[in-house]
Order: C-alpha cells, then structure tokens, then sequence
C-alpha cells in the first residue's frame, strides 16, 4: 500500500544535493501545516534506528524545496536498497505518531532491519569502497562494480568484490583525463566538440551523452547516457583514453554523481528546464544541482563557468577551486569580481577566439572558421566552442588540436546530429535541431534568422513533464516569430504520465491566443509524421525549422540523402 504524501524513494550510489556520500532519499510532499512536524519526528525514528544499528557515523539530512521536503541519510554502501526500506519506516512512523495511529516500536523494527542487514551485509564491498576513496581510484557502482579507467578497468559483481588487502591499487589509479559537462543548454554540443578536439590530439575519446555512448568513431549505443550509465560505459571501456562525460540534473538527483577524480568540470548555464521535477522548483535550485559536478572533480582541478550567466557567476564565486570563465562577449572586470582562484578567461576579440591569462593569451581562430558557429550567428556555439576549448586546454590537448577540432567541427551532420543541421533540399532550406526550452529556442531562432526564407514553417513539441505555464511559454516563443505554419507534434512517447493529447492543446490553445490562425495550425502524431508533413508543404525560398526530440538519427539520415549530404 503507497504511503501517504511519499511521492519517491531512491538509493544514492554518489554525492548529491543533501548527502556527502553514498546513501537513500526520499521525497514527501506533506500538508504545510504539518510538514515541519513530520519531518522533525521521521529524523527521530531515523536516528533511533540508527542508533539501534549502531550506525554512528551516519549523515541525515533533510530539506524543504518548494511543496516538497527531501529526507536524506547516508549509509553503508552495501546496504543502500536495505537503507531506502529504513527512510520509508521512518516516514510511516511519524505518520502514525501525528494521526494517534499505532505503529511498529523502533526497538522491533530495528531487531528486524538489524537481522536483514546481516543477511545483506558485503564488507569486502564496504573495505573496497573505503580503499578506493582514499587512493583515488575511481570505482563506479552500478548493477556491479568496476575499478580503474579505460584498458585498466576491471569489474566484478558485488558478491565477488574482492578483499582490498589483496588489492594492488597502483594500476588503478586515475590516468585518463577526464571532463564531466552540464549545464541546461549546450551539453552535448560541448561533449561532442570537446570529443572531437581530444580525438584531434590523439586520443580514442569515449563520451556519453543525451543521444549515444561513443568511443572514438563507434557509436557503442543510441539512447540518453547522461546518466551514471553513461558514464560507467565510457570510463570502462578498455579503447577509452580520453573522457567526456555529459551529466544532467535527472541522474544527479536520482542516483548521485558517479564520476570521481575528473580533471574539469563545465557548465555550460542554467535556464528553467525540468522545474517542478524531483523536487527541483526553481532556477536556483537547478542551479545548485547542476554545481554538484565540483565534487567529482579531483583536488585543484578548474571549473569552466559562463560568465553571462547569472546563476553561474553566483555558484562559481563561491568555488574553492581554480574558475575558467568563457563568455562570447569579453566581461567585465565587476562581473568577474569575487573569484577566489580566478585561472583565465576563454573569449572572442576581434572576432577570434583566444584563451588569457595573468601573462600569457593563446590566440585559436576566427569564429567564421568553425562551421557549427554559422558565421557567428549560433552565438550559443561559441560559447560551446570557447568551453570545449578551455577544457581541452587544461586536459592537455595541443593548441593545434584545439584549431583542427573546432575548424572541422559542425562541417558534417556527423559531427552534431539534431544540433543546428542545416540542409538544402528541393530548393528549400532545413533546420534541424533538439531546442526544447525558450532559451534552446531562441538559440536556434537566431541562426534561423540569416537564413534565406520567403516563408516559415516551424515544427515542435514537448514533453508531459514540464508545468502548463512551461509549455505555453514555448508557443509565445514560436509566435514571436510570426510562422506562416506549424505542425504541432504528439509525442507519445515522451508523454510522462500526461493524456498524449494534453501537451499539443496546450500549445495550439496558445498559438490561437497570440493570433495565430487555425488555418497555420496542424496537429501531427510523433516526429516522423512531422518531417513528412513539412516537406510536403515546402517550396522553392521556405524554410522549416524542425525541433527534433526523438529518432534524430534516422530524421537526420532521411534529410541529408535528401539533400545529397553523408549521413550518420
């Protein structure tokens, strides 16, 4: 039977938003009046079952965000599934205690979780987690674990992990450089030019991301790897010499940060994206997660922070570490002000992308001589660009691998599927790309402007799991473009506990409202219909802005025969 106001309960296998280290969580969304109460007696049922363990050194922590309050609590590593059973005790508990309701003493209940974690209880696991930490060693835990990176990994199940005492730690030690990469927008443009920069140096770089895991040039599997999957995948294979790990904010909260010991970390901005999911309610809050990337980083290692955002400027000034700004528009000395280990600036003068610091600038290129950048129009590219610069930079990549990579980067749909692809078809120009909030949007919108057009078509849908306010606020965007047709997809798929229908009425309601007619208006059923329908109205001088969220490969496939272009 669900318990009452528990909206989720999860294991964390790395540091998160409440907890240090590995342990459980739970979300709660409680009545107002008697959230602080219930929360107050959940941490003392926790606490005495604790105690009854003689756990003594475990972490709670709790947290109200928004409506919600997320209940937190370390544990041993081998007992995290028993741990997530104890939260949710602990929560039926103070339930019980509030209503007047019998419910189990903590003295029995403790007996009974005291006799199943002797039962589960993995010390060699626990000793090797411990080992592994303090020698910095990157050991990841998924379905099983693994030691080491690239052809020195090794992975066993859990109840084989070995005894640490009969462990040589040396070979496993870190040695493949390693970026991990977040942000709202830009993630996986920044993974992929930061990819294509190491391979240019040298490296088979494995990376992850929203799309595929990929090592080198093969795509080892198509699906979102911004998760600790994802990151599992590349660190364990043995071709990876070189890592590029994307990571959002959904595998961050729900399972923890995974990767330790990374030479860099970046963040690429924080917009509303995602609000109201997993107990995240605002762009602050978002932000606070995305900044969780810091503790996978290994000790001195540098943060590339944007310094045109806002949210980013708050969080990077309160690093202890070393900050690399990078910002498209050079900022000023005020904006940059309060960093406590300021190590450079990566951005355009005179049109040139160039890295400075206290006494040296290290000049790259034009901004007109890196494809992606569509001759300075996809701002947001150069602000990718100077990113994956100044991390390939600190992950020692030769100045003339940084050039090459980025000077052959956004020349191939191979390089960026679903990114701003541009094709020539029939006559008419296509615009391909994967923008899903306004400031993804508007991005995109940019580069469509110095596109040739007599007419427009634009061609979106959305997620069920953004509020209606979201998803209303994304046809203002469209509107403001004044399209002469849009096809308003259904994304089944991605409908995420919504009617199917929900999302495309939403929109069109919306379009209507901003003046649009119902004539401009045609509601298609997923993306393929969609791309269909676009290139049966399209002539000679239009353009169609098509924003793609699923099967992109195939879409990007089927445009660039059409356009006589190599294809993924």
């Amino acid at each position: 039977m669900p318990l009452p106001h528990l909206i989720d309960s999860r294991r964390l296998t790395g540091p998160s938003l409440l907890l240090s280290r590995p342990g459980a969580i739970i979300e709660v969304e409680p009545p107002a009046e008697s959230m602080g109460q219930l929360v107050t007696l959940w941490r003392r049922y926790l606490r005495g079952l604790h105690q009854r363990l003689r756990w003594q050194r475990e972490e709670i922590a709790t947290r109200k965000l928004g409506p919600n309050a997320m209940l937190a609590a370390t544990a041993p590593v081998d007992l995290l599934m028993l741990a997530t059973y104890m939260n949710e005790w602990a929560w039926e508990a103070a339930l019980a205690h509030l209503h007047g309701e019998r419910y189990e003493s903590v003295t029995d209940a403790a007996e009974r979780y005291a006799r199943r974690a002797r039962r589960q209880a993995n010390l060699p696991l626990r000793r090797l987690y411990r080992q592994a930490w303090r020698r910095n060693v990157q050991l990841q835990m998924g379905d099983d674990l693994s030691l080491g990176e690239g052809s020195r990994a090794q992975v066993w199940s859990f109840d084989e992990a070995p005894d640490p005492t009969e462990v040589d730690f040396q070979p496993f030690r870190h040695w493949v450089p390693t970026a991990i990469v977040t942000g709202t927008n830009g993630k996986t443009t920044t993974t992929r030019m930061l990819a294509k920069i190491l391979n240019a140096a040298g490296h088979r770089t494995g990376f992850c991301s929203t799309d595929v895991v990929q090592i080198g040039d093969e795509v080892i599997d198509r699906d979102d790897y911004s998760g600790p999957g994802g990151a599992r995948a590349v660190l364990r294979h043995p071709a990876t010499t070189a890592a590029v790990l994307e990571t959002a904010r959904g595998g961050l909260l729900r399972r923890g940060l995974q990767a330790r010991l990374a030479d860099v970390g970046i963040v690429t901005n924080v917009g509303e994206d995602h609000l109201g999911d997993l107990g995240i309610h605002t762009v602050e809050q978002l932000a606070e997660v995305k900044f969780l990337i810091r503790l996978g980083l290994a000790r001195g290692a540098p943060m590339v922070v944007n310094a045109e955002d806002v949210h980013c400027r708050r969080h990077a000034r309160r690093l202890d570490g070393p900050v690399i700004w990078f910002a498209p528009q050079p900022p000023s000395a005020a904006v940059l002000r309060g960093t406590r280990r300021p190590w450079g600036l990566a951005t355009v003068r005179d049109g040139r992308l160039c890295i400075e610091r206290a006494r040296r600038r290290i000049d790259l290129l034009a901004v007109e001589e890196i494809p992606a950048c569509h001759g300075g129009s996809a701002r947001h590219n150069v602000a990718n660009a100077l990113a994956a610069a100044a991390a390939a930079l600190v992950m020692g990549a030769p100045v003339e691998a940084i050039r090459s990579g980025l000077a052959s980067f956004g020349s191939s749909p191979l390089d960026n599927p679903g990114r701003a692809n541009v094709f020539h078809i029939g006559g008419a120009t296509v615009l391909m790309d994967f923008g899903h909030n306004p400031e993804g949007l508007r991005a995109v919108f940019e580069i469509a402007a110095k596109l040739p057009r007599q007419r427009l078509l634009v061609s979106f849908g959305q997620a069920g799991d953004r509020t209606d306010t979201a998803i209303a606020e994304l046809a203002d965007v469209l509107a403001d473009q004044q399209p002469d047709r849009v096809l308003v997809k259904a994304l089944t798929k991605y409908a995420r506990g919504r009617d199917p229908a929900e999302v495309p009425r939403i929109l069109l309601q919306r379009l209507l409202e901003r003046g649009l007619q119902a004539a401009q208006l045609q509601q298609v059923d997923g993306e393929h219909e969609a791309v269909s329908a676009a290139l049966d109205w399209l002539q000679p001088g239009d353009l169609a802005v098509l924003f793609v969220h699923g099967y992109i490969d195939q879409i990007n496939a089927q445009l660039a025969e059409l356009a006589g272009q190599p294809a993924a």
